[in-house]
């Protein structure tokens, strides 16, 4: 697996400085992180570069609140949103989740552990979950074309019969019975009439003078 590449996005300048230290005494993890103080900030940064996972403070000097998590997942869907939130915004930080968020970590609680784990896990989780979204997409693709292909009815270019599902082929008159109660009437429309009678009209123009 590569180096998570993981996004802060806080203007705490002391919860700043302990999420990095966290991050760096993971000795089993390696993260490869940027820091963001402001929403626009980090809309900036993420349109640039691709990243794994986001650290979310949802009150920044230019957002809050629901607001925060809800311009990023909206603009950067495949990311692994991770809300970081005080005790107080604890009912928020649980909304958030509706909203796209991956998980939430209270900051009060943060151990270097935990931190490296809640963001391996939103990322599998992520992926996984953009996986079967693709997947999703993918089948719903496929059941439309062949809804599309049932409508196409093979007609025979000779004898202008009709295959039907049964392997059979059937006049049209009879095809179109099956799958309607009234019965064909059979017409000639001018275009026809013109190409198959036109010399028979002018035969008999001829014998009437």
């Amino acid at each position: 697996m590569d180096t998570p590449h993981v996004l802060l996005v806080e203007n705490n300048p002391d919860n700043v400085s302990l999420i990095c230290k966290m991050l760096g005494q993971s000795c089993s993890d390696d993260f490869k992180i940027e820091l963001a103080s402001t929403l626009a900030q980090s809309i900036e940064m993420m349109n640039a570069t691709p990243f794994d996972a986001v650290l979310l403070e949802m009150v920044l000097s230019d957002s809050a609140g629901l607001n925060t998590v809800r311009q990023i997942t909206k603009r950067f869907p495949e990311a692994a949103i991770i809300v970081l939130n005080e005790p107080s915004t604890n009912r928020l930080a649980s909304q958030a989740i509706r909203y796209g968020a991956q998980d939430f970590l209270e900051i009060k609680f943060l151990s270097a552990k935990r931190l490296a784990q809640t963001i391996n896990c939103a990322i599998e989780r992520k992926r996984n979950i953009s996986q079967k979204e693709r997947l999703l997409a993918d089948l719903t693709g496929a059941l439309e074309e062949i809804e599309m292909l049932r409508k196409i009815i093979p007609v025979c270019a000779g004898c202008n019969k009709i295959h039907d599902a049964n392997n059979r082929w059937r006049s049209l008159e009879s095809y179109l019975q099956k799958f309607s109660a009234q019965t064909p009437k059979i017409a000639i429309c001018p275009e026809c009439e013109d190409t198959l009678y036109s010399g028979c009209w002018h035969d008999r123009g001829e014998m009437s003078r």
